[in-house]
């Protein structure tokens, strides 16, 4: 039986006046880790079913809007269902335990639901609340040793690479040394060497990942792969780039990391028109992140007017620690203690409040009707730089539906001890435009610092690039 006809079986049971989660109805589906392809395939109930899919709501309590602007809670309210003064479900008194029914295929024993309880982790909660949790490292090792794969048993959904995590894993092990020698000898340069492993290391994290990416129905399971950051400046031959790298690959469950310089930006307009799955990364600012959704859109326009099913995946990657350690120094310059360390979280969730803009309203409910899907912000540059923070301070403060946090492993795993799962994203929006005044007055030009942040950034990337490619030399000449 398909994944849609158990959940609509399971929901046709909800009794009156109780309500079950997502993640619940997931788990007694058999498949614990859907919540989000409960929630789609309850987005697409047949008509004539009847289903109540009202009582289905988020682990938290907390309601939708797919029946309109308060919709649900009423149809609840109607059935004798008490919401809590912040507006959630009383998930103490009204949640539905599943009475009568059977234990779903594999659960059935004590030793298997304890194993389940063991697997389950603050990931899966995250995920409940409408949050992918990526993971931001790849390595030869990762993938050999299970250690991917056991990040995902976790609750890991993605992967993302950038040109400096590939400089540690194949510049700084000996991991690849046999291989570079090898393609050395068959006359290959720094260049084509460099990338036959990376597509090989992309190739193989994307393969453990597709069961991932077939259970969300497409939603996660990718892996990244960022074109030549020496291009940043030249959009049709990042476009090129992009488009070649996206064929080599082969496969759906990967995506072209690209730049969002200002020719970035219409790169990802033109590779989300042919159809090419899209991350676009070092974006410091909502308007920045502004233009690339912006150009998500317009590219899908553009194959819905071709007559192309406008389904293509794409992430928006914000940057959010570099913003913090930035602005911090000048603060500190300028002995104000109060913004430190609130700069990078409001200015993401003012990137957020442009998202629920952007992917809404008429222009974008056309495109949703042919099946398109929001590109979803992707928080980066999670790990806290600041040792005065606390170590999951950007994963914390920025849960919220509909977008994805790629974090690296230490930071991971100290969210994996102490971390906490509750939807945190909306913040106060004058506080936050309060604190931004407040930067005016102290002479501190924002959009100034996130320019140079992103000028900063693809330095970086190539730099790393550069010394990758010396590194491969110099193996293969060894």
């Amino acid at each position: 039986m398909e994944l849609c006809e158990k959940v609509y079986a399971l929901v046709a049971r909800i009794p009156r006046g109780r309500v079950a989660s997502y993640g619940q109805v997931a788990a007694w589906c058999g498949s614990p880790r859907a919540a989000r392809a409960v929630g789609r395939a309850l987005a697409r109930v047949p008509r004539g079913l009847g289903l109540p899919c009202h009582r289905v709501v988020r682990s938290d309590g907390s309601v939708t809007e797919a029946f309109g602007p308060g919709g649900q809670r009423r149809l609840l309210e109607r059935e004798g269902i008490v919401f809590t003064p912040d507006g959630r479900v009383d998930m103490g008194r009204f949640h539905w335990e599943g009475e009568g029914l059977a234990p779903p295929p594999g659960r059935g024993t004590k030793k298997q639901r304890e194993a389940m309880t063991v697997m389950r982790t603050v990931l899966h909660d995250v995920a409940e609340l409408g949050q992918s949790i990526w993971l931001d490292t790849i390595s030869r090792d990762l993938i050999l040793s299970g250690g991917l794969q056991e990040w995902i048993g976790q609750g890991v959904a993605g992967v993302t690479t950038n040109p400096s995590i590939f400089e540690q894993a194949i510049a700084n092990t000996g991991d690849y040394d046999r291989e570079i020698a090898a393609m050395a000898r068959e006359g290959r340069d720094a260049s084509a060497i460099y990338e036959a492993l990376t597509l090989q290391e992309v190739g193989a994290a994307a393969d453990i990942l597709r069961p991932v990416h077939d259970r969300t129905g497409g939603l996660d399971g990718y892996v990244s792969l960022e074109v030549n950051p020496l291009l940043a400046a030249d959009r049709d031959s990042t476009v090129s780039e992009a488009r070649r790298l996206f064929a080599a690959l082969g496969r759906p469950n990967v995506m072209i990391k690209i730049p969002a310089t200002p020719e970035g930006v219409g790169a990802v307009e033109d590779c989300i028109a042919a159809g090419v799955n899209v991350n676009a990364t070092l974006i410091f600012s909502a308007e920045q992140y502004a233009s690339v959704a912006e150009a998500y859109v317009r590219g899908l326009e553009a194959r819905a007017l071709q007559g192309l099913p406008p389904t293509v995946a794409s992430v928006a990657s914000v940057f959010v620690s570099r913003v913090d350690t930035a602005v911090d120094k000048v603060l500190v310059e300028k002995g104000e203690s109060a913004l430190q360390g609130r700069i990078a979280v409001d200015g993401i969730r003012a990137a957020y409040r442009r998202f629920r803009t952007i992917f809404s309203g008429p222009r974008w409910d056309a495109l949703a009707a042919k099946g398109a899907g929001v590109q979803r912000p992707l928080w980066a540059s999670t790990g806290t730089k600041n040792p005065a923070y606390s170590d999951v301070l950007y994963l914390e403060a920025l849960i919220g539906p509909d977008t994805v946090n790629t974090v690296p492993p230490k930071t991971l795993t100290a969210f994996l001890d102490h971390g906490r799962a509750a939807l945190t994203l909306d913040g106060d929006p004058q506080e936050e435009r309060n604190r931004l005044a407040r930067l005016g007055e102290l002479g501190i030009d924002l959009d100034a610092i996130c320019a140079t942040l992103l000028k900063d950034g693809l330095s970086a990337f190539e730099a790393a690039f550069r010394s990758l490619l010396a590194a491969i030399g110099e193996k293969a000449g060894a």
